[in-house]
């Protein structure tokens, strides 16, 4: 006993109702079982035109039909059997054969160009969420199935973000802007996956993945999670020139910062060159600024950046703070140079007194 599987699809309707635009298919799963060659007969709901087959090496072919009163019969050819494709109403718009995808030809993170290349791409780190993502496809001989357009953010859809998409479409289809909204999403690193089908019968479908993370250069910049010993989980202190009677301490102060906790760093006797370091994931070629906000009674605070390779200094620029009593902002801005495998940001704190810093930021410069 053979098992014949077949796919028969009907051009139903032209999208948005503009003539030339892609079609879209009513999809028919018919799986029949025969010891001997079967006719198959249906009712269309338009009049047949063209009627074709893909046959099991790919390639389409006239496909012979007769009409029996409503409907139409046709049997499969030999090399249909299997599971095949039968297109019995053929618009006048497609060209076949098609078994190229579309492209994206742009992609655009808000104003940021970014330049398509492999069908996964990582664009790195971002300041924050993209408001507007926005890829260009175009398809050279059929138009974009828009309507079957699919988009996962994280493997789920954008509604689950809140968010939401738009296409503009040119007149003949063939080219299309997705302008998709992300929605809400958390500070992590994210995968979008964008699926793009143009509108033949077999839906050859671009598949693009964009990756890119918004998670914090520096963590805990809120100085909000604490360790047992009461210090600020993720930073770390040094302490320079020290002599035999330096003493200091560093903690996250509960309840001491703008809201919520604050790191302090205090320079208690000796010699007191004080820092609390990170080391974020920097670029080579990229602006940075660092931010945040201090209050200290120091002999000066500041902000500093460390870069060494094979254990050499190749940068060190930093700025100092002048003391204050209440909450001032800082902003500090450098570029980093190559070379570098080992990066160091730190905050700091010099001679006897107290240093306190809260929402602390390091952010790529657009």
């Amino acid at each position: 006993m053979s098992r014949i599987h077949v796919v028969v699809l009907i051009c139903a309707a032209v999208l948005f109702g503009r003539p030339g635009m892609a079609a879209d298919y009513e999809l028919r799963l018919l799986t029949i079982t025969a010891r001997v060659p079967a006719k198959i007969q249906m009712i269309p709901k338009q009049p047949v035109n063209q009627p074709a087959y893909l046959n099991s090496e790919g390639t389409w072919k006239d496909l012979p039909i007769q009409k029996t009163g409503t409907g139409v019969e046709f049997s499969l050819p030999r090399d249909a059997l299997g599971r095949c494709v039968v297109l019995l109403v053929r618009p006048e718009w497609l060209v076949l054969p098609d078994t190229d995808p579309p492209v994206a030809r742009a992609i655009r993170l808000d104003t940021t160009p970014v330049k398509p290349g492999a069908e996964v791409m990582d664009v790195g780190h971002l300041a924050g969420t993209p408001t507007d993502i926005t890829i260009t496809v175009a398809d050279k001989l059929n138009p974009i199935a828009a309507d079957h357009i699919r988009i996962l953010i994280d493997d789920k859809g954008l509604a689950a973000y809140g968010g939401s998409v738009r296409v503009n479409e040119s007149e003949n289809g063939r080219y299309a802007d997705i302008v998709i909204a992300p929605g809400n999403l958390q500070r992590a690193k994210h995968a979008l996956v964008v699926r793009v089908p143009d509108a033949t019968p077999t839906r050859n479908t671009l598949t693009l993945q964009l990756s890119f993370d918004t998670i914090p250069l520096v963590k805990n910049g809120d100085f909000e999670e604490v360790a047992g010993d009461g210090t600020a989980k993720h930073w770390y202190s040094d302490a320079w020139s020290l002599s035999q009677d330096t003493k200091y301490e560093f903690s996250a102060a509960r309840g001491a910062g703008r809201s919520g906790n604050a790191l302090k760093i205090t320079g208690i006797a000796g010699s007191c060159s004080l820092l609390a370091r990170q080391q974020p994931p920097l670029v080579p070629g990229k602006t940075y600024v660092f931010s945040g906000y201090y209050k200290s009674d120091a002999t000066n605070a500041g902000v500093l950046l460390y870069a060494l390779a094979d254990g050499k200094n190749i940068q060190h620029e930093g700025e100092q703070f002048p003391p204050v009593e209440e909450w001032t902002a800082f902003e500090w801005e450098f570029t980093m140079k190559g070379g570098a495998n080992r990066i160091y940001i730190y905050l700091r704190s010099s001679g006897h007194g107290t240093t306190y810093y809260d929402d602390v930021e390091l952010e790529l410069k657009e």
